[in-house]
């Protein structure tokens, strides 16, 4: 989890060590903020100053996402890397997650020009969101932010700064939160995950096809002899945002869903 996009370098290095990782995860899941995304152009010319990620550059230009708030979620490496980009202000998105965190990038503008960024509730969101043990690296070592940390659960500490930087902060998370209780079915080993999906219209498919790429066995059945029989067997159909002018819930929804359908179809 990291609190700040930006150009993305602290995403390409991530993947990058996780490709080069031979006893890596079979999924790698990141997930990041960013009030002020930057547009498809600028992050190309921005980049182009980091040669050694060209071609995982080149693949997050591809699917960079529209300008519009909300969650955003690219499947990259032939869906091995999971990037799920919240556009807004940091403690909106960070309220809005579920999930348990291994490890924590703090970015942004210094505490002094961003107090926000930096700020104990941002801190507490933070601790909520990790794994027990999760650790925790950012390169500001003021006062006030190790101070925030401490107070929600990490321990933390100075060491050797990178580049023109004398010291940053890692850390470690030692005071994680209870993990909410899962459903069993989730909780369950994989090869135990078995699903029986009723109705083999797109929405039936649909489901049995994200389910299966998360390696559930699937059992699909249907009335018919085969799948899309009924309405969903239209010549064509549409695939649209419901928006509004207030942007409601649901204006919010169908627009996330519109926005990851176009790109899935793709």
């Amino acid at each position: 989890v990291e609190t700040g996009f930006g150009f993305g370098l602290n995403f390409l290095a991530t993947w990058a060590a996780w490709r080069a990782d031979a006893q890596r995860a079979r999924q790698l899941h990141f997930v990041s903020c960013e009030l002020h995304p930057l547009t498809a152009d600028a992050l190309a010319r921005g980049h182009a100053q980091w040669p050694q990620f060209s071609g995982l550059a080149a693949e997050l230009a591809a699917q960079w996402p529209e300008h519009t708030p909300g969650i955003h979620r690219l499947h990259l490496d032939g869906g091995q890397v999971v990037l799920t980009l919240g556009f807004g202000a940091a403690q909106d998105v960070l309220g809005q997650l579920v999930l348990q965190a291994d490890a924590f990038y703090l970015d942004g503008f210094s505490p002094a020009r961003n107090p926000e960024m930096w700020s104990a509730r941002i801190c507490h969101l933070l601790a909520r969101l990790g794994a027990p043990g999760a650790t925790l690296a950012t390169w500001s070592v003021a006062g006030e932010v190790r101070e925030n940390l401490r107070r929600a659960g990490f321990e933390v500490r100075k060491t050797p700064g990178f580049g023109g930087k004398r010291q940053m902060l890692s850390g470690v998370l030692t005071d994680a939160p209870e993990p909410a209780a899962q459903p069993d079915a989730l909780a369950s080993p994989p090869d135990a995950r078995h699903a029986l999906v009723i109705g083999a219209g797109l929405a039936g498919c649909a489901i049995a096809e994200r389910l299966a790429a998360r390696g559930w066995r699937i059992e699909l059945l249907d009335a018919a002899s085969g799948p899309a029989q009924g309405a969903s067997g239209n010549h064509a159909g549409v695939l649209r945002p419901l928006p509004n002018l207030d942007d409601n819930r649901m204006s919010r929804l169908t627009r996330a869903c519109a926005l990851y359908g176009w790109r899935h179809i793709e």
